[in-house]
């Protein structure tokens, strides 16, 4: 490659880093509907986060389908909490977030557990690229002290499966942060500083967030969800040696 031409290539280059660093984020309108970056000509409007605190009293756009799931208004924090100990299908308590569709994003909740109807066979965690009924990825923790374990499973047509078997690690007492992050078809995963692993997986590439227990209740709060977003940027096309036009494609990731 020339001087003048590589010159050239890398001032481009620093501009467009330069560019996407500072593109401003714009908020959406209530009520507005998200839209993947590949739906979108300008991904200007889109990483705007989702955050949800209930401070309100209200679990707007929320939808359980199983459990009980009420926004306790009377605790300090004022937590979205699943209360019931029995009922459900395998007593797996789940409420999902409709109001949204995610594809590339990390997720973060805060969670307490409140009660445990088999303290053997109680965990807590998210659902993830769901469709909001049978179909989605769910990634729960058992909380008890001292074996801690995470387990990662993909729900399909309302059958189980296994992704990750449980991963045992030492856990603390208190509440935890459990932060997911999904970006194509991988993943990770984090339990406050405690323990972190990733896997990957093809079957759902977008979809709503949940939230979920298992044989028990938990309280969460300061739900995030801040979107992956993806831009891609083309060059004028440039003379390659012999000839020929080539079209130069640059990708900047953006969270």
């Amino acid at each position: 490659m020339k001087p003048k031409l590589f010159a050239l290539l890398s001032l481009c280059v620093s501009a467009l880093l330069l560019l996407t660093s500072k593109i401003p984020v714009l908020a959406q309108a209530p009520g507005a509907t998200h839209r993947s970056p590949a739906q979108n000509l300008s991904p200007m409007s889109e990483g705007t986060p989702f955050v949800d605190d209930f401070n309100d009293g209200i679990a707007d756009g929320w939808k359980p389908i199983s459990g009980t799931w009420t926004v306790l208004t009377d605790v300090l924090g004022i937590p979205y909490a699943q209360v019931s100990d029995i009922g459900g299908f395998g007593n797996r308590f789940t409420s999902f977030y409709t109001g949204t569709q995610f594809a590339d994003f990390t997720l973060e909740v805060e969670i307490s557990s409140t009660s445990q109807l088999d303290p053997g066979a109680f965990n807590v965690g998210v659902a993830l690229r769901g469709d909001g009924s049978d179909n989605y990825y769910r990634v729960i923790f058992h909380p008890n002290l001292p074996d801690g374990q995470l387990r990662v499973e993909k729900i399909v047509n309302g059958i189980k499966m296994d992704l990750m078997p449980n991963q045992s690690y030492a856990a603390s007492p208190g509440p935890k942060t459990l932060t997911v992050t999904a970006k194509g078809n991988a993943f990770s995963v984090q339990i406050s500083s405690e323990f972190s692993t990733t896997w990957h997986d093809d079957a759902y590439s977008a979809g709503c967030i949940g939230l979920t227990t298992e044989n028990g209740g938990a309280n969460f709060d300061n739900v995030k969800v801040t979107p992956i977003i993806t831009y891609r940027v083309y060059l004028p096309l440039l003379a390659n040696k012999s000839g020929a036009n080539d079209r130069l494609s640059l990708q900047a990731g953006r969270q």
